[in-house]
């Protein structure tokens, strides 16, 4: 049995912001949904194999799904995490119906909260659902964002990478190392499959997910710790730009 700090489960493209620097680059990507019956089947084949601390399921905003109550359901139900908890920008909160708070019962939200957000007005609805449900909720203030793309690579991406083996990520039948070799092929340079796919999954195949050495994503990512300030942009063009370290 492998253990790691999290599993990140993502489960729509779509999201109520258009973040710079968004390191799944959900701006403007086409609008994708997680199949639920797919997740299960998925879930099953990893569980033998993998425990974390955190199953995290984000988007995207993950609010926007429409199973989402369901999606917790099935991943608090697997047990491959300690904890499952819901990553939200936290704007869709205050209109999130029964079934989600039933489903989060004894969970976790995480909120990323962006200097547009009023904590203040979640806090006090978080509180008021407390009184019926378990929820344990922690703000994380993102008010800078990650440079996501360099320039001119750098050979030594990898060696420097400070979130390498940190955000193991399932996606359609495949396990990535990072969001960003889930989502950046295709679309940014040419198509490579970077993950290993669950057919056929045993221990000795997820372990080769930790290899130390660079996929082809390391030489477009910028791997570092240099942020900017967050803010949103309006085209993909702007968004590349601005999330391009100058």
């Amino acid at each position: 049995m492998i253990h790691r700090e999290s599993l990140d489960i993502n489960i729509t493209t779509c999201c109520t912001n258009k973040c710079a620097n968004c390191s799944h680059a959900a701006p403007f990507s086409d609008p994708w949904w997680l199949d639920v019956n797919r997740l299960k089947e998925q879930l099953d084949i990893i569980a033998p194999f993998l425990k974390v601390d955190m199953l995290q399921i984000l988007g995207g905003e993950p609010l926007l799904h429409k199973d989402l109550p369901e999606i917790i359901r099935i991943c608090a139900e697997s047990k491959i995490g300690k904890d499952t908890i819901v990553i939200t920008n936290g704007t869709l909160l205050p209109a999130m119906k029964d079934d989600f708070w039933e489903a989060i019962d004894h969970n976790t939200i995480r909120i990323s909260q962006y200097p547009k957000l009023n904590l203040g007005a979640i806090a006090e609805l978080l509180i008021e659902k407390n009184k019926t449900y378990l929820i344990q909720w922690i703000a994380h203030k993102s008010f800078d964002f990650f440079y996501q793309f360099r320039n001119n690579p750098a050979a030594d991406s990898f060696a420097t990478c400070i979130w390498k083996n940190r955000c193991l990520t399932l996606h359609e039948g495949f396990l990535y190392r990072c969001a960003q070799s889930c989502f950046w092929p295709g679309r940014f340079f040419p198509f490579v499959q970077e993950g290993i796919s669950l057919e056929g999954l045993t221990e000795e195949k997820l372990n080769s997910l930790w290899v130390q050495e660079p996929i082809t994503t390391c030489a477009y990512c910028d791997a570092s710790n240099k942020r900017s300030k967050w803010h949103e942009v309006s085209t993909l063009e702007e968004w590349t730009k601005d999330s391009t370290w100058p």
